[in-house]
């Protein structure tokens, strides 16, 4: 289970370097997309201990508030940063109307990284990890 936590969480890290490599490209589209991703991964982390991974968003997001936000084990912002996170997500990759800002952009890459400290934090306490 640790190995399962620490390979999520580093995917979790690589798809927010991801994101702020494309942000300094100038590529705002994109950036929500790897942002979410990093959250998605966290969360997944999460999961792992409770022998649970969600494979779609609503399960995912699901299976954290309930395990996670409603227990007070991880603060409620957490749930307002994968909420919004998601959104962008849905923006730039499915609104071909709207283009992400470099605000958004920011923003994603804020949420993603105030998760990603929150959920490692956590499992730092819990389980050690490194």
């Amino acid at each position: 289970m640790k190995e399962d936590v620490q390979r999520l969480m580093a995917r979790a890290y690589n798809a927010l370097a991801d994101a702020r490599l494309i942000y300094e490209t100038g590529r705002y589209n994109s950036v929500p997309n790897r942002s979410y991703y990093a959250i998605f991964d966290a969360v997944n982390a999460l999961l792992r201990l409770h022998d649970s991974y969600a494979k779609t968003h609503k399960g995912l997001k699901s299976q954290f508030n309930e395990r996670y936000v409603r227990t007070d084990k991880m603060p409620h912002e957490a749930n307002l940063w994968l909420e919004a996170s998601f959104e962008l997500r849905q923006s730039g990759d499915y609104d071909f109307e709207y283009d992400v800002t470099e605000s958004d952009a920011a923003k994603s890459i804020e949420y993603a990284t105030n998760f990603l400290l929150q959920a490692e934090a956590f499992l730092r306490s819990e389980i050690g990890i490194e």
